[in-house]
């Protein structure tokens, strides 16, 4: 029998450097105990959602860069969001060579409640029967054997949330805003693949919130990197666009309109062109 020890790869030890610099940097940083904990905590999530990850992710995760390791791990301590569990509250993706959190609708539940909002959602399968009034929903005959797995069965989503005090409003939104996030992701191989109406519900609430269709005072929901990301982009095409484009767009619109000419004059009997100037016979 061999008793040959299997070697680690190198991509292995490395990035368990990585996540132990970054979380040694944190907590040097930190005196207070309970933000010590949510470091340490975090940290032993991020150890054991890159150990989960395929190796095509693996890789992805080995080309982040270390600060990005240390923003994210931060920045889960700081807003008591934890990857893992079922469901986790956030996800970290590596992307375009960062470590980066997408929040969870359980996630977005979670910041809620803590300023006194219910907030939850409910996936509407394309046999659901709902109706629409205003863009206030209510759903009908829901079958729970019916629940959506993926986003071909998905019809919608319903954001429901409720202020002390308050009855509970329930909000629709369709697929166009839940294709519009998934094609804004960049992931490769991220959650959008593996919990694609999960990250729908989450989708659906950031869009409520754009819309101004929830009205929560204190609750702040922090930015989704993959929409700043599509901002930008828009904002740089538009700027290469150069202030010619827009001028010359001005002058277009500011051109003279052509002048009316008639239809030509025809003959009502036989249809044949009149000249100018004839008149009818």
């Amino acid at each position: 029998m061999s008793t040959a020890i299997a070697t680690p790869t190198t991509a292995q030890p490395r990035q368990r450097s990585i996540i132990d610099a970054a979380e040694g940097a944190l907590l040097a940083s930190v005196s207070d105990e309970a933000a010590r904990a949510a470091v340490a905590r975090v940290a032993l999530a991020v150890r054991g959602q890159r150990a989960r990850a395929k190796p095509a992710q693996q890789a992805d995760w080995d080309r982040c860069a270390p600060a990005s390791y240390v923003a994210a791990i931060e920045w889960c301590a700081r807003h008591g969001l934890y990857p893992g569990g079922s469901p986790p509250t956030v996800y970290l993706l590596p992307q375009a060579g960062e470590l980066q959190a997408r929040i969870t609708h359980i996630g977005y539940a979670t910041l809620a409640a803590r300023v006194g909002i219910r907030l939850r959602t409910v996936a509407v399968h394309k046999a659901d029967e709902l109706r629409l009034d205003c863009g206030l929903v209510t759903l009908h005959d829901q079958d729970p054997d019916t629940e959506p797995s993926g986003l071909e069965d998905l019809r919608g989503v319903i954001v429901c949330y409720a202020t002390p005090g308050q009855p509970e409003t329930r909000l629709w939104v369709g697929m166009s805003a839940i294709r519009a996030a998934r094609s804004a992701s960049r992931s490769r191989g991220g959650p959008w693949e593996t919990h694609p109406v999960q990250m729908a519900r989450a989708a659906a609430i950031r869009a409520a919130f754009r819309r101004g269709d929830i009205i929560a005072e204190g609750l702040q929901l922090p930015e989704d990197p993959d929409e700043v990301a599509a901002a930008r982009e828009a904002e740089r095409v538009e700027r290469a666009r150069g202030p010619g484009a827009d001028l010359a767009r001005a002058r277009q619109l500011a051109a003279p309109v052509d002048a009316w000419e008639p239809e030509p004059e025809r003959d009502p009997e036989t249809g044949e062109l009149i000249p100018e100037g004839a008149g009818a016979r």
